[in-house]
C-alpha cells in the first residue's frame, strides 16, 4: 500500500458512519504518521483508545504504544509496542512503530539505538505488501553513503506508488550522494523546499 492520503479518506468515512470502529480508527492514525500528519493521528488515536474494548489485547498495546508515540513518551510507547510484538514476533506494524520510535524520539547521536531503529524498520520491511519502513531504511542507507542499497530501496519504494514528494526527496538524497559538488541545491529548493530541507538533513 502506497496512496496512504487516500486510505485515510476512507477510513475517515468508514468512522463517520460508526464512531465505534477502533480498528479503522488505528488503521487511520497510523496511515496518518506514516505521512507526517500527526494532528489527524492524534485525533484518529483518541477514537481508537475510546473504544479500545472492541480490540483484541495486542491491539490495545499497539494502539497505546502508538499514542504513547505521538505524545512524546518514548518510554512509555516501547513498553506497550514490545508488549503488542509479543503475541506475534511479525508484525510488521509494530515494528514499524518501534523503529519510529528509537529513530525520533531517542536521543540523538547514540549509534546503539540507531542500530535498534535499523533492526526494527529491517524486521517490518520483511512483509513485501508494506511500503513505511522502505523509506526510513533509504534514508539510513544514505546516511551511511551506501548508494548501492539507497538505490535498491528506492526502486522498491517507487514501485508502491506513493506520495510524489516522498519520492523528491528520496531523488534528492540519492543525487546528492552520487555527486554532492554537482547536486543543485538552490534549484532543489526552488521546486520542493520542505523536501530538499529533509534531504539535506539526512
Amino acid at each position: 500500500m502506497g496512496d496512504f492520503a487516500k486510505a485515510i479518506r476512507d477510513y475517515e468515512r468508514a468512522i463517520e458512519r460508526d464512531s465505534t470502529l477502533a480498528l479503522a480508527a488505528l488503521d487511520a492514525a497510523q496511515a496518518a504518521t506514516w505521512t507526517a500528519r500527526l494532528g489527524e493521528a492524534e485525533k484518529f488515536i483518541d477514537i481508537a483508545l475510546a473504544y479500545e474494548s472492541f480490540l483484541p489485547e495486542p491491539m490495545v498495546h499497539f494502539a497505546h504504544g502508538l499514542y504513547h508515540y505521538l505524545t512524546g513518551g518514548s518510554d512509555s510507547a516501547v513498553v506497550r509496542l514490545r508488549q503488542a510484538l509479543e503475541s506475534d514476533e511479525g508484525w510488521a506494524d509494530a515494528h514499524m512503530a518501534l523503529g519510529e520510535v528509537f529513530y525520533h524520539l531517542m536521543p540523538s547521536g547514540d549509534y546503539s539505538l540507531d542500530s535498534v531503529a535499523h533492526a526494527e524498520f529491517r524486521a517490518a520491511s520483511a512483509d513485501s505488501n508494506f511500503s513505511p519502513p522502505l523509506f526510513h531504511l533509504t534514508e539510513m542507507a544514505v546516511s551511511r553513503g551506501d548508494l548501492e542499497e539507497a538505490t535498491v530501496l528506492t526502486e522498491r519504494y517507487r514501485g508502491f506508488g506513493p506520495s510524489q514528494l516522498t519520492v523528491v526527496q528520496l531523488t534528492y538524497m540519492l543525487e546528492c550522494l552520487r555527486d554532492p559538488s554537482e547536486f543543485d541545491w538552490a534549484l532543489a529548493v526552488r521546486i520542493a523546499p520542505n523536501e530538499a530541507l529533509n534531504a539535506a538533513k539526512v
